[in-house]
């Protein structure tokens, strides 16, 4: 495993989990609707989560995958705009952890979106 100063910083919005038909990757998850089949609709929660796949694991999919191509800092870059995409394609924000109550959008990182 290599060091790391920093965690992924997620803020459990649950999009990710509510498109795995967007990656081959995480296709076999999907329900059927594009969410994942162990996302908990309720509370935005992983049914498996302390079990959960690698590929459900930033961590984990850096150590096997990426740690030769980005450093730590731009592996947590390339998700966070994989995030903001996300965030900003979809029409429901999500719930500000930090201020019950109040939902919120990820602060702009100046992306652009991608050509479809």
């Amino acid at each position: 495993m290599h060091h790391r100063i920093k965690e992924f910083p997620c803020t459990q919005c649950g999009l990710c989990c509510q498109n795995v038909n967007l990656a081959v990757e995480t296709s076999s998850l999907d329900r059927g609707d594009g969410t994942c089949k162990h996302y908990r609709d309720t509370d935005k929660s992983c049914t498996i989560y302390t079990d959960r796949p690698d590929i459900c694991r930033v961590d984990r999919q850096y150590d096997l995958h990426y740690a030769d191509k980005f450093s730590w800092d731009e592996f947590i870059d390339l998700n966070l705009k994989v995030c903001d995409i996300l965030l900003h394609e979809s029409e429901t924000p999500y719930l500000n952890k930090d201020k019950p109550g109040e939902t919120t959008l990820l602060p702009d990182r100046n992306l652009s979106k991608p050509d479809r």
